[in-house]
């Protein structure tokens, strides 16, 4: 969640705390729009992106209540807090209704102005001297941080942008220092945009871009950069069922890739692909390996200088690994693993939610596996109250529970939790189907 979002939810945790915020009934009795269970309180800090102490300081309880609520789905928070957290519950709302329609405020139009001013600065900067070099970084910086926060389609159109004015002034510039740099900003641009044109369900076209993208990061000589675009490259081939062609990647991205969080991300996907093609020996040493690969961490320009997208911190770690060990069939460490991933996202400042909830949806697919039928409905239901868009990752993990799902028809409550993954399906576009 952004800054601005953030700034109205607080402002709305403060009036709420200040006033009368409670509706009535006919009696004059105050009620609540809904009763709230922990389940309910733990996915509306989950969607504010607050830390639990800051989530109890708002309603003005303990950190053990909230962490409480959370360990207790079913439980109910007293009246007071209800009507809290029903107010919460509408600023939120209230937030993301603006944030997603038609420019309410010309938020979109500044969004779109930014990005132009920042692609023509550089253009004209760049000529005259490198500070236009410095204006391409800021907005592949700025690109990267925003990458889960802002809509995949105006990523894409701000990544193209960028690149398209970042390729003219590699025409227009003899400068050998430009020329390289140059060359790493377009790979980084080719490298965002075949993540969202993956994100939005367009795998081949995802493809075909990092191959562009890995020309530019070659010239460029930046073996970090052409770590991370094989990494996306295996998981693309991962996603459509080419496990092998995953591992060569991975192992090509290991060839090159510095040592520290490049190869601990490129073991992490390696782990995956080797749990798909079956090796389980292979994934569990990878896993192995990757955890000893975070030790030897030393500064990398592009997870520490860019980050944001670029950035595999340890809450994506523990995303992927729940990935490996379901496919693994180890339900214990599927949950171990998913829990690694939303402890690290309840206190990282900052840092994505979106791979958490793949970790959601592959604990939810565990818990069907092992018949824990309620279980599962809890870990969908956390999922689809945070996603904001239907990310390709998030919709073919949803199609694997459906099918998971079909298989116990003859249970109502399987029935039940399949009609609505499928209820959610239908929201996907045709191309992230």
């Amino acid at each position: 969640m952004g800054s601005g979002a953030h700034g109205v939810i607080r402002r709305e945790m403060v009036m709420a705390r200040g006033r009368n915020v409670r509706s009535t009934d006919d009696g004059g009795h105050a009620v609540t729009s809904r009763a709230w269970t922990g389940a309910d309180a733990h996915a509306l800090r989950l969607r504010l992106g607050l830390s639990i102490e800051e989530f109890a300081a708002a309603l003005d309880v303990a950190p053990r209540t909230v962490a409480y609520w959370s360990s207790r789905p079913n439980s109910e928070p007293r009246r007071a807090i209800q009507e809290l957290l029903d107010r919460l519950q509408h600023a939120h709302a209230e937030t993301q209704r603006q944030a997603t329609s038609p420019d309410p405020s010309g938020a979109d139009a500044v969004l779109e102005e930014t990005d132009r001013f920042l692609a023509q600065s550089a253009q004209i900067m760049t000529s005259i001297g490198s500070d236009g070099i410095q204006l391409l970084a800021t907005g592949v910086q700025g690109l990267a941080q925003t990458y889960n926060t802002r809509p995949l389609l105006s990523e894409f159109h701000a990544a193209a942008a960028l690149q398209s004015q970042s390729i003219t002034l590699l025409t227009q510039t003899s400068r050998p220092g430009e020329i390289v740099e140059l060359y790493v900003t377009i790979a980084q641009l080719g490298a965002l945009m075949a993540s969202c044109t993956f994100d939005l369900g367009q795998s081949e076209q995802a493809h075909r871009l990092t191959t562009a993208s890995l020309l530019y990061a070659d010239r460029g000589g930046d073996p970090s950069l052409t770590a991370w675009i094989l990494g996306l490259r295996a998981s693309l081939d991962l996603w459509a069922s080419r496990p092998s062609k995953a591992l060569e990647s991975v192992e090509r991205g290991l060839g090159v890739a510095p040592a520290g969080q490049p190869r601990f991300r490129l073991r992490h996907i390696g782990a995956r692909a080797a749990a798909v093609a079956g090796d389980e020996a292979r994934a569990i040493e990878l896993l192995r390996l990757a955890d000893n690969e975070i030790d030897q961490a030393g500064e990398d320009r592009l997870a520490d200088e860019v980050g944001g997208e670029f950035q595999f911190d340890q809450g994506r770690a523990a995303a992927c690994a729940s990935a490996t060990w379901l496919r693994l069939r180890n339900w214990d460490q599927v949950a171990a693993s998913t829990q690694r991933a939303i402890d690290y996202y309840s206190v990282a400042n900052g840092a994505s939610r979106v791979p958490v909830l793949g970790s959601r949806l592959d604990l939810a697919s565990a818990f069907v596996h092992s018949g824990d039928i309620d279980a599962a409905g809890e870990q969908l239901a956390l999922a689809f109250a945070e996603a904001a868009e239907h990310r390709y990752s998030l919709v073919a993990r949803v199609e694997q529970l459906t099918h998971l799902l079909e298989r116990r028809h003859a249970e109502r409550r399987a029935t039940a939790l399949h009609d609505t993954a499928s209820d959610w399906l239908g929201a996907a576009t045709p191309a992230q189907k």
